[in-house]
């Protein structure tokens, strides 16, 4: 000990014995529970109700703009396959489908480079759900090819931290809660957040926050019975793990008031993918009732009769109701996307980089307008050339 550590030693020994009042210790703090270590959380990404089912598209004569129609509208089905990361390989990862139809039905081919057998099967499995009916014996086979991409930034990213894999749990468990979803049919989902606790040789501790509405009420309750039931990452401490479900529906009409605008914006988006299936499965109908008007049409002209001429009346009152379904979609679509446009122009303000999107659905809003003045424009001619009621 040095010099001046035995005079502080021998100076606060003489201290106490000189003090004429007894110094009265403080009492022990008690003890302060730990808190939750806070993480990274990377794996909050949207799911997509419409994953749950098919929609009900019934084509009744397919043509290759039906056909890409429907394989469209399954998007939400193919991209859940591609968001598990045992379906591929590290990366972005592309799914190319082949759909080929005869008299016989259809059959899809799914191939894919970074997809791993497990993925191809659940592909194959969401497109078995389908209904396409089969064409006429003897016609043209229809094929249609689509390609669905999930980019490596919108994938769920597992190892990083113990709060992101529950997180990751809870989202890969997604397609299980589809019954808790069931009762939304088209209505865009409620803003659904919870908070799961995990503790080292405990339950997980779940809470699940929402509106108050009885829909949202009845979801959340279902739901935080599927997540009390989950098998979470082990845990050696405290871990509180936030959880933004970030549900869309892509077949409902809007975006839920209540959702940030980033979610608004992917559930527009989610959206304006099922407006282009519309597109296409109406241009497949056109072009199907516009070949029965011209076959009729040719009938007439070969020779002419009062029995075709009605017939002519009909089948040209159909190409304009398809003309009018080709246009009303087109401007649902338009519609769709200068709604995200508000929405992108919003969070352009806090990221710049949203500019990119900007662009490129301005883009598509002016090609939209083209199409939709092309759709008008082909009814205005039908209605001329059509037979004159007399």
């Amino acid at each position: 000990m040095s010099a001046h550590a035995k005079f502080l030693s021998a100076f606060l020994v003489f201290s106490a014995c000189a003090t004429t009042t007894e110094a009265v210790a403080p009492p022990p703090k008690a003890a302060e529970p730990p808190k939750p270590e806070k993480m990274k959380i990377t794996n909050a990404r949207p799911f997509d109700v419409a994953a749950c089912a098919p929609r009900a598209i019934d084509v009744a004569l397919i043509t290759p703009e039906s056909l890409t129609g429907v394989l469209v509208a399954a998007r939400p089905m193919v991209l859940e396959c591609l968001m598990d990361p045992r379906n591929h390989q590290a990366g972005d990862v592309t799914a190319s489908i082949k759909t080929t139809v005869t008299d016989k039905g259809a059959t899809h081919a799914v191939t894919g480079a970074a997809l791993t057998p497990e993925g191809k099967t659940c592909i194959d499995g969401a497109l078995a759900r389908l209904k396409v009916n089969p064409i006429a014996a003897g016609a043209k086979t229809v094929e249609a090819t689509i390609e669905v991409a999930l980019p490596k930034s919108s994938q769920l990213s597992l190892g990083d931290n113990v709060a992101n894999d529950a997180v990751a749990a809870v989202r890969l468990a997604q397609p299980t809660m589809c019954g808790c979803y069931s009762e939304l049919g088209i209505n865009a989902p409620p803003v659904v957040k919870a908070t799961v606790k995990l503790s080292a040789g405990k339950p997980a501790d779940v809470r699940v926050e929402s509106s108050a509405d009885a829909v949202a009420i009845k979801l959340t309750t279902c739901v935080e019975g599927t997540l009390k039931a989950l098998t979470y990452p082990a845990v050696t401490g405290d871990v509180q793990a936030p959880v933004d479900f970030q549900l869309i529906n892509s077949y409902a009409s809007a975006a839920s008031t209540d959702a940030s605008t980033q979610l608004k914006f992917f559930q527009l988006d989610a959206i304006s993918v099922q407006n282009r299936a519309d597109v296409a499965v109406a241009i497949g109908q056109r072009t199907t009732v516009s070949l029965a008007y011209d076959e009729v049409a040719t009938k007439y002209k070969r020779k002419p009769t009062p029995g075709l001429i009605k017939e002519l009346k009909e089948k040209c009152a159909a190409v304009l109701a398809a003309d009018d379904t080709w246009a009303s979609s087109l401007a649902k679509l338009m519609e769709t996307n200068n709604s995200s446009i508000a929405a992108v122009q919003q969070l352009k303000g806090a990221d710049a980089a949203w500019g990119d999107v900007e662009k490129s659905l301005t883009q598509s809003v002016q090609q939209n307008k083209t199409d939709l003045a092309a759709a008008e424009t082909q009814k205005k001619n039908d209605t001329a050339a059509c037979p004159k009621a007399k």
